[in-house]
């Protein structure tokens, strides 16, 4: 059972596996931004998901900025998006999940735009690990934005040797300058961070690195 399901935008790397994982398992609820009408989403990808969400009677949440819910004794809240982007990485969900003294900030694609947009709205993104937005590109991940989060650890989805050369190399040098533990998928394998609301540790597959 899967209690929530998060589709951070109607990208096909970040949705179109959505589609299996509801059909095999017994998904509850999925979060999903708000996409207005105007904004073209152009994936076939994504009429089948909502598809497959009605077909399966999953409680589909759009959320935006300002929304917040309870998972546990964990407070999840929605960073953004703020407000409607042509540039759907700018339509990710942010999410800010807080337990206990311990915080987690989960960045989907997000550039520095809507990055600044949060910034400018005055938003509490502090947090002791941030999950870095767009894989490690340089469209992200704003020096500015970075010192408003303070993350102790950092984490990198990316696959090896992919064809976007993520992470981008002046993403992990911003990273390493503020001494950020940085942990990234294409190296380390999987990566699992626990919380007990205190401490943080950190879980990773591949020993050799």
């Amino acid at each position: 059972q899967i209690d929530y399901l998060v589709i951070t935008h109607p990208h096909d790397d970040h949705m179109s596996n959505a589609i299996e994982i509801i059909e095999d398992y017994d998904v509850k609820n999925i979060l999903m931004p708000k996409i207005s009408a105007d904004n073209q989403v152009d994936s076939p990808n994504y009429s089948i998901l909502i598809n497959t969400i009605a077909k399966y009677d999953v409680n589909p949440l759009s959320v935006t900025s300002g929304d917040n819910f309870q998972l546990g004794n964990a407070i999840v809240q929605v960073v953004a998006p703020i407000k409607q982007n042509k540039n759907l990485n700018n339509m990710s969900l942010v999410l800010k999940i807080s337990y206990g003294e311990t915080a987690f900030l989960f960045q989907g694609d997000v550039e520095k735009t809507a990055e600044n947009e949060v910034l400018s709205n005055d938003i509490d993104i502090s947090a002791d690990v941030i999950k870095i937005g767009h894989h490690g590109s340089n469209t992200s991940t704003g020096e500015k934005y970075l010192e408003n989060v303070g993350p102790d650890y950092a984490v990198v989805s990316c696959g090896p040797d992919n064809n976007f050369k993520h992470p981008n190399k002046q993403t992990i040098d911003t990273l390493d300058s503020k001494n950020i533990k940085t942990f990234i998928t294409a190296y380390h394998g999987n990566i699992i961070m626990t919380s007990d609301g205190k401490n943080i540790d950190v879980f990773y597959e591949n020993k050799n690195v």
